[in-house]
C-alpha cells in the first residue's frame, strides 16, 4: 500500500504542530528524562569497548564524515520537498475551504519524492556504516571489534532481526548503525574524549 510515506511524513511533522501550546514544566522535565534514558542506553553500548583517547578521536572523525554526508542528503531532500510546497499548500487550501479532493497526480508526485528520499537515506546510512566500519577496523583491536559483535542483540532494535543467521560482520555493522550513527553518541564521545587517556 502506497499510503505509508504519507503517514511517515505526518508522524515526523507531528512535533511541529504540538508547538501551538507550550508544554508544562512537567512535560519538559519528563522529556529531559527521556533524553537522559537515551544517553544511558548509548553509554551502556559504548563503555564496554574501553576506548582509548586516540580511538575515540578516530571514531569521532569518522562520525563527522557521516554527519557531513547526512547533511548533504538532507539538503537535497529539502530542495525536492520545497519544489512541492506551493502545490501542496494549494491542495490543502482547496480541500479544507472548498472540499476539493487532492489531485491524484500531486499525490503521485508526493509519493515519488518520499520514496526517493527514503531510498537516498538508506543508501547514505549504508555508506556511513561503511565509513564507521573502516575506521573501527583501523583503530580498534580485535577484542573491541568482537565486543561490537556481541554486546547488542539486534532484536532489541529490530524485532524481525535473526541474529542466529547473521555473520559477525553483519552484527558489527548493525551495532555501528544503531549506536555510532546515533547523534547522542557523538555528543557523549566528545565528553569522554576530554576525560580519556
Amino acid at each position: 500500500m502506497k499510503l505509508v510515506p504519507f503517514f511517515i511524513a505526518g508522524a515526523l511533522a507531528l512535533g511541529a504542530y504540538s508547538g501551538a501550546q507550550t508544554p508544562s514544566k512537567n512535560i519538559q522535565d519528563a522529556n529531559m528524562v527521556l533524553v537522559n534514558i537515551d544517553k544511558l542506553n548509548v553509554v551502556k553500548f559504548v563503555l564496554p569497548l574501553l576506548l582509548k583517547k586516540k580511538q575515540i578521536g578516530d571514531m569521532m572523525a569518522a562520525m563527522e564524515k557521516c554527519r557531513s554526508k547526512e547533511l548533504e542528503v538532507r539538503e537535497s531532500d529539502a530542495k525536492e520537498l520545497l519544489k512541492l510546497d506551493a502545490d501542496i499548500k494549494k491542495a490543502v487550501s482547496g480541500a479544507v475551504e472548498k472540499g476539493d479532493y487532492p489531485d491524484k497526480a500531486l499525490q503521485g508526485k508526493i509519493i515519488a519524492v518520499q520514496e526517493a528520499i527514503i531510498t537516498r537515506r538508506k543508501i547514505v546510512v549504508n555508506e556511513n556504516v561503511q565509513i564507521l566500519e573502516d575506521a573501527a577496523k583501523l583503530s580498534l583491536d580485535e577484542g573491541q571489534l568482537k565486543v561490537m559483535v556481541n554486546i547488542l542483540d539486534p532484536r532489541s532494535v529490530d524485532p524481525s532481526a535473526k541474529p542466529d543467521k547473521m555473520t559477525d560482520e553483519e552484527k558489527r555493522r548493525f551495532y555501528l548503525r544503531a549506536v555510532f550513527l546515533d547523534g547522542l553518541t557523538y555528543e557523549l564521545l566528545k565528553v569522554m574524549y576530554k576525560k580519556a587517556e
